[in-house]
């Protein structure tokens, strides 16, 4: 397989065919977290995803499209900037395709990007600014979350209304599992975050700033609608069947409960999270 030259030096000539080639043998390594963590790399799969990624000018690795996909001339101005974003670019068979998708809502293009990378002390940055500049900080730290959808859906939903980050327990299932990477819809791009990160270190530094340490319950907390939203804020989330582990609990100043109906166990973690976070959103200042 041959480069070509010109505006499209980044396109190559050709089709993989064999589901042995050593490129698509990386990709699929990929599919596991001890690789992806190796290589710092994720699979970004779908039009729409890779679309976020391209706009947060993460750098690209390889593309990999159909042949459908490739002659497609809507597609045209996504795989030029992927190319200029550093992404070799590879026309594969269907079956090629179908072995290096996760979904079949793949649309024809996966991509390898290199993951962005944050840390606790930068996401705490990120939102003293916000305070400087006259808005409310907002963080969520989650405990323990070990359903991939339902923490790329906090991660959307914690982007959408407006907070500045999140951390995630060490126990806590992977931001750039696949899954969590469908479910946050291109957030993981954007909103820093920080994983794997020692509690300790958060919650101390979030005492020094002066946070309120909101934890969250299905029962017995405050009525969310009697707490008042801080200057600045750090919102506890846990597994729905678990909840916060008593350690994590213990660190709050204050509990709240969504008041439910009488024989609801709980709300799923994803939906509960969205109707607090709007409830303390910088945008309703």
């Amino acid at each position: 397989m041959t480069e070509s030259g010109g505006a499209g030096s980044h396109f190559t000539t050709g089709v993989i065919t064999s589901l042995t080639n050593e490129r698509i043998k990386r990709v699929r390594r990929l599919g596991m977290k001890k690789h992806r963590k190796a290589k710092g790399q994720v699979l970004v799969e779908g039009v729409r995803t890779l679309s976020s990624a391209l706009a947060a000018e993460l750098e690209f690795d390889t593309l990999f499209c159909s042949q459908e996909f490739m002659q497609d001339p809507a597609h045209k101005g996504l795989l030029i900037r992927a190319g200029r974003l550093g992404a070799k670019i590879f026309s594969v068979s269907d079956p090629v395709m179908d072995r290096i998708a996760n979904v079949a809502s793949s649309q024809g293009v996966v991509g390898v990007v290199n993951m962005p990378v944050w840390t606790a002390d930068e996401v705490i940055a990120g939102a003293e600014r916000a305070v400087h500049e006259g808005r409310r900080a907002l963080l969520v730290w989650c405990d323990s979350l070990s359903d991939p959808g339902n923490l790329g859906t906090i991660i959307r939903t914690t982007h959408g209304l407006g907070a500045a980050g999140y951390f995630t327990s060490p126990n806590t299932v992977e931001v750039f599992n696949p899954a969590s990477v469908r479910a946050a819809a291109g957030s993981s791009f954007f909103l820093p975050g920080a994983e794997d990160v020692c509690p300790d270190s958060v919650f101390g530094c979030a005492r020094s700033h002066g946070y309120q340490v909101v934890a969250t319950a299905a029962r017995d907390g405050m009525p969310l609608q009697d707490l008042d939203p801080a200057v600045r804020t750090l919102v506890l989330v846990g597994e729905e069947a678990a909840g916060l582990s008593a350690d994590t609990a213990a660190r709050a100043d204050v509990t709240v409960t969504i008041p439910t109906a009488a024989n609801v166990e709980s709300l799923n973690v994803a939906a509960a999270t969205a109707i607090i976070l709007h409830h303390l959103s910088p945008l309703r200042s």
